[in-house]
C-alpha cells in the first residue's frame, strides 16, 4: 500500500508503521471480501443503516477526503510549478 500510495499519488500511508490508521483501515474495508456477499446484490441494500454499511459509508467518506486532498495538493504542486516556469 506504501508503494502505491508513494509511487502513484506522492502520498506516504504509512501502512508499514502504523497498520491501524484511518486510510489503511479504510482501505482494508472498501477492498474486503466481505463487501460481495449474497445480501449485498439486493438492490436495496445499501441504503440500509446496518452495521456493516456505516462502516462502509464511513470508510468511503475517510477515502473520498483522502483522495481529494492528495488532488489539491497537486493541482497547487502544478499551478506553482507552472508559474515558476513561465516567470
Amino acid at each position: 500500500m506504501d508503494v502505491i500510495g508513494l509511487t502513484a499519488f506522492d502520498f506516504d500511508l504509512r501502512a508499514i508503521q502504523d497498520p491501524e490508521n484511518n486510510y489503511v483501515e479504510s482501505i482494508n474495508i472498501l477492498t474486503s471480501s466481505d463487501r460481495f456477499s449474497l445480501l449485498i446484490r439486493l438492490p436495496f441494500y445499501k441504503y440500509l443503516p446496518t452495521p456493516a454499511n456505516k462502516k462502509l459509508w464511513e470508510a468511503t467518506r475517510i477515502v473520498d477526503n483522502l483522495c481529494s486532498q492528495i488532488i489539491r495538493r497537486r493541482r497547487a504542486q502544478a499551478d506553482k510549478t507552472e508559474g515558476e516556469s513561465v516567470s
